[in-house]
C-alpha cells in the first residue's frame, strides 16, 4: 500500500526520520512525482534537492569526496549524506557556475565502504581529474565532455521518502523559501546556493 507519499501494493517498515527543517515559509504550488523512483529500500531523505517542472520531479544527487583522489587512482570514495548512489548514474564535479560544462562519469561497482554513509566506486584513472577531500560531486547531464548539472534545483524536498517493495510511483513536496540545518542534509555547491536564495542554509546545527 506505500506510505504517505508512494504508491504501490506491499508495506515496510524503515527506521525513523532525520528532521532537517527549521522553518517551512512557502512550497512549490503541488509537489511533484519523481520522475525516477529511487531503488526498492532505499530512502530519499528529507532535504534532497529537486527541479518541479509541471508536477515532475527530477532529483539532483550530491556527494561528498571522502579522501583524495590522485589522476592514477581507479576508486572513489564519497558520502552519501542522504542521496542515493546507484551503477550508471552519471556524476561530475561540481562547476563554480551552473552553466559551466565538465566532464561526467558514469558510477560503476557501487558499494558500502563502511557506516551508514561512505561508499565507493570505480572509475577509469583520472576520469575526473584530480578531487580533494570536500569536493563535490553533482548529478550530471550526460557521460562524457561537454556535461552540465543534471537540472537546476527549484526547491529542496519537505519529507524523507521511503520506497518499498510494490511502489510504483512517489511525489515531493518542495520547499523554496526556509532554513535547513545544512550538516544534516547533502552537500549543496556555492552554484546552488546561488539559485535557491530564499533558503537560509543553517550550519553547526
Amino acid at each position: 500500500m506505500g506510505t504517505f507519499n508512494t504508491y504501490g501494493q506491499k508495506k515496510k517498515t524503515y527506521g525513523g526520520s532525520n528532521p532537517v527543517w527549521l522553518t517551512v515559509s512557502q512550497k512549490e504550488r503541488g509537489g511533484g512525482v519523481l520522475e525516477e523512483l529511487p531503488p526498492i529500500g532505499t530512502v530519499l531523505r528529507a532535504g534532497t534537492l529537486v527541479h518541479l517542472d509541471d508536477n515532475v520531479a527530477k532529483v539532483i544527487e550530491t556527494f561528498e569526496v571522502a579522501e583524495p583522489v590522485s589522476a592514477t587512482d581507479t576508486e572513489v570514495k564519497v558520502f552519501a549524506h542522504g542521496s542515493v548512489l546507484k551503477d550508471g548514474l552519471n556524476l561530475m564535479k561540481s562547476p563554480a557556475a551552473l552553466t559551466t560544462a565538465g566532464t561526467g562519469v558514469t558510477v560503476s561497482g557501487t558499494a558500502l565502504d563502511s557506516g551508514n554513509n561512505l561508499y565507493k566506486f570505480t572509475i577509469a584513472a583520472n576520469a575526473f581529474g584530480v578531487l580533494a577531500k570536500g569536493d563535490i560531486l553533482v548529478k550530471a547531464s550526460k557521460a562524457g565532455t561537454g556535461a552540465k548539472i543534471f537540472a537546476v534545483p527549484t526547491g529542496i524536498t519537505e519529507n524523507d521518502v521511503w520506497v518499498e517493495d510494490g511502489d510504483k510511483a512517489a511525489t515531493v513536496a518542495s520547499v523554496y523559501h526556509g532554513e535547513v540545518m545544512e550538516d544534516r542534509i547533502q552537500p549543496v555547491p556555492e552554484c546552488v546556493k546561488a539559485v535557491l536564495p530564499m533558503i537560509k542554509f543553517v550550519k553547526g546545527i
